[in-house]
């Protein structure tokens, strides 16, 4: 993927934590929910870059949903991280039938729009792209030392397009969980928040409502305009999550979106509290 190796961020390689009483800490940068917004991405790669991080874990849907699905799988590609596949990433290797016609599968006015951006992604993407999205894990496994494993998913370690918040029930929890109960589980698309056992969210670039938000089946979920990651700090078999956001360029953002030929960019600049840009030159 020409280009790519510029995005690089130097992460999983020698060990460069601090130490203390000879147990070195472990920093994992945690990022999900991309959704083809590469002006976040770049935010927040500069950002994790500058936190001496040991590795980088994406949480699904790289490309699908925003104007540069293209550039999202070229950066994360290039990077020696962790990813795992998110549904949309599924979607753009095998299409669903409603995105041909939204309409007729009685899909909200805003679900018909993002379809059509998903569907106009999947059109930018090569077949190397799609190769790459094909071959991403559902699940993935980060070991912490003497703090056991991380866990990584998109949806749940069962499903892609499981939908766990802080008042789903218990016994849906432990199913969508399945053997995984006793893990250090972080996981992207829904709200999630730390809880036992611990799982980690808050790290979308540009999303918003918490940590793991995504469209939903409405497609008008409103999104901020900054980049977020969450990162993982474990020492010894204690472990810490921080949450940061990062000012975005919005202009940039606007250009990007506007230059790019996705289709309804007003409608999804809009979300984001911006006016759309002039015209595609």
């Amino acid at each position: 993927m020409p280009g790519a190796e510029r995005f690089s961020v130097p992460v999983a390689g020698p060990a460069r934590g601090d130490y203390q009483d000879g147990v070195r800490t472990v920093r994992i940068a945690l990022l999900a929910d991309v959704h083809g917004n590469t002006v976040a991405l770049d935010a927040a790669l500069e950002a994790v870059a500058l936190r001496d991080v040991d590795a980088a874990v994406f949480l699904g849907d790289l490309a699908a949903g925003g104007p540069d699905p293209a550039g999202a799988v070229e950066r994360i590609a290039a990077m020696d991280a962790v990813s795992v596949r998110g549904n949309t990433d599924d979607d753009l290797v095998r299409p669903p039938a409603w995105w041909a016609d939204p309409a007729a599968a009685g899909m909200s006015a805003g679900a018909q729009r993002l379809g059509a951006i998903c569907s106009w992604g999947a059109g930018q993407l090569t077949v190397e792209h799609t190769r790459y999205l094909d071959t991403l894990p559902t699940t993935a496994k980060v070991p912490l030392g003497r703090a056991g494993r991380l866990l990584a998913f998109h949806g749940s370690p069962t499903g892609l397009r499981d939908v766990l918040t802080p008042t789903t029930p218990e016994q849906e929890v432990s199913a969508a969980l399945g053997d995984a109960s006793h893990e250090f589980l972080v996981g992207g698309h829904s709200p999630t928040y730390a809880s036992s056992p611990p799982v980690a969210g808050d790290h979308q670039p540009g999303q918003r409502r918490g940590p793991f938000s995504s469209y939903g089946s409405s497609g008008d979920v409103s999104v901020d305009t900054h980049a977020a990651f969450a990162l993982l700090e474990v020492l010894g078999d204690e472990w810490s999550v921080e949450f940061r956001q990062i000012a975005v360029d919005t202009e940039l953002m606007r250009h990007q979106a506007t230059q790019s030929e996705m289709p309804h960019a007003d409608w999804w600049l809009a979300l984001r509290g911006l006016e759309p840009g002039p015209p595609h030159e």
